[in-house]
Parts: structure tokens; sequence; C-alpha cells
């Protein structure tokens, strides 16, 4: 059962599990890291992120080259009521990044993460996250 998001439910490292575009007509087939992505995800008590995300067997297409094999940004996390979260960009591989505020919504239901959140080519996109170990 989806339980509301608390700072302490969502600190740690999380394992990517999964993304796909969600408002694609081709719902869950569009996957802009393949269908294997990797990628880490961590939330400090004190308010900072990292994420980190690799394409796993293929990537698709909507990113750069240079981004399509890897995401990397670093910053501030902040939660907001309903669900909100906010990653603010301190660090980034793509300079372009640097200084944006993401918004994105996120719950979580056992071990499991949810964040949904605009991509860069305008699409919804869901990341699944399984708590790691």
């Amino acid at each position: 059962m989806p339980r509301s998001l608390s700072k302490s439910g969502l600190v740690g490292t999380w394992r990517l599990k999964s993304v796909d575009v969600v408002d694609s007509p081709r719902e869950g087939d569009v996957r802009p890291w393949g269908r294997r992505p990797e990628g880490l995800l961590s939330y400090t008590p004190d308010g900072y992120m990292f994420v980190a995300i690799n394409g796993g067997d293929e990537s698709g297409p909507g990113l750069s080259r240079e981004l399509r094999d890897m995401l990397f940004y670093a910053g501030r996390w902040e939660l907001g009521e309903k669900g909100a979260l906010a990653h603010v960009i301190l660090h980034s591989a793509d300079v372009d990044r640097i200084g944006v505020r993401l918004e994105r919504t996120a719950r979580v239901s056992g071990k499991t993460l949810t964040i949904v959140g605009r991509g860069r080519a305008g699409h919804m996109v869901r990341l699944v996250w399984k708590k790691a170990a």
C-alpha cells in the first residue's frame, strides 16, 4: 500500500528497476535507456542527492549520444505536499542542467519508490526504484 512520502522513507540509496514514458501512444514501449537500465539514486538526511543512470541493453531515441548512455546529476532535494519532490541541480554531466529545479511526484510502497516527472523531450517519465540493501 503506498504511503505518504516522508523524509525518513526517502533517505537512502535506491537501485533503478525500470524507466518508461507514460504519456506516449506507445506507453511502456518507449524507454530512453533501453529495456534494462542501470542506476543509483541516493538521498541524504541533510538534503543532498545524486542520480546516475546508464543505458542497459540498448538505448532508445530522444537523448543526445553523450547523454544516451549515462545521465548524472547531484544537488539538493526538497519535499513538498502530496508527494511533491524537487531536485535542485548543482552539478551535472550536462552543464545546461546546472541550476535547474526538477519538479516530480513520488510515492513509496514497501521497498519501491516510483517517481514521475517531465523528461527532457517533454514527455512524462516514470522511474521505478528498489531500496538497496
